[in-house]
């Protein structure tokens, strides 16, 4: 008869003739079991979603395709591989001629491309539909607005005339609302929309107030770290040392410095096209 013990061993009574009485004798196993854990996959996966949660990306100083890479402590674009990955916009209003966010990641690729330095010419012509920017110094950050909406097929916009080029003057003819668009003036609660996917704002402009006008740019992407409304808002422009600016979002609410140091008295609005 055989029965096991706690400790893995089985022990075994037998019949022993030759001092006609039972023994114990002890078998030992020859094999133990072993688990091993089952591997784990590493997945890699494309540029997230306008309102997924993500964890920030860091990379450089080439980023992949569908990203922008920015160094925040060296504000001088993306130099080494510690920069931050900004997913590239790809929704928003969308023109005749394509979406307005497309049409400013064009922009963005004709702008001055090395290291340091201001992005206020385009080195290359950009065209689409019919319209031309054509190569060009001074390229402020309103000229960058203008020919993005006038690309995406909306020709309301002219760098000919003085109330377009001038930041307050956008600003202004934003807020009247012509035919077409729409001003939505800053809360929270917008930024919370464009979160959760109730009001795309990529593409639209963003209008920050500063002490003499305004700082303007395209709307590119929210990148949301909680679900509590905590990320960074990024935006494309021309005119200044970064054609990409982000600002730290906190509880839906933008913050009034980017995260390289622009600083502004805050967000009063988008202008977006309906």
């Amino acid at each position: 008869m055989a029965y096991s013990n706690l400790d893995g061993r089985t022990r075994a009574q037998i019949y022993d003739p030759s001092s006609i009485k039972l023994r114990t004798i002890t078998i030992v196993p020859t094999t133990t079991l072993t688990l091993t854990p089952a591997p784990q996959v590493q997945v890699t996966l494309p540029p997230s979603q306008p309102g997924s949660i993500i964890t920030p990306a860091i990379g450089g100083p080439q980023p992949p395709s569908g990203y922008y890479c920015i160094d925040d402590v060296d504000p001088d674009m993306c130099d080494d591989e510690n920069s931050y990955l900004v997913p590239k916009g790809a929704s928003g209003v969308s023109g005749s001629c394509g979406t307005v966010i497309a049409q400013a990641h064009k922009l963005v690729d004709a702008l001055p491309q090395y290291m340091k330095g201001l992005r206020d010419a385009l080195t290359t012509t950009v065209s689409n539909c019919g319209y031309s920017t054509g190569p060009a110094s001074g390229y402020v950050s309103t000229h960058f607005v203008i020919d993005t909406y006038n690309l995406a097929g909306f020709s309301d916009l002219s760098k000919s005339k003085a109330a377009h080029v001038s930041p307050s003057g956008l600003f202004s003819w934003w807020q009247s609302a012509p035919s077409g668009y729409e001003f939505i003036p800053y809360s929270p609660t917008v930024v919370q929309a464009f979160g959760s996917g109730q009001k795309d704002l990529t593409g639209c402009v963003m209008f920050l107030q500063t002490s003499s006008s305004y700082h303007i740019g395209i709307v590119n992407y929210l990148e949301l770290y909680t679900a509590n409304g905590d990320g960074v808002i990024s935006i494309l422009q021309s005119g200044t040392r970064m054609y990409i600016d982000r600002f730290p979002v906190a509880a839906w609410n933008i913050e009034n410095t980017s995260t390289n140091q622009t600083s502004t008295q805050g967000v009063v609005g988008f202008g977006c096209h309906t």
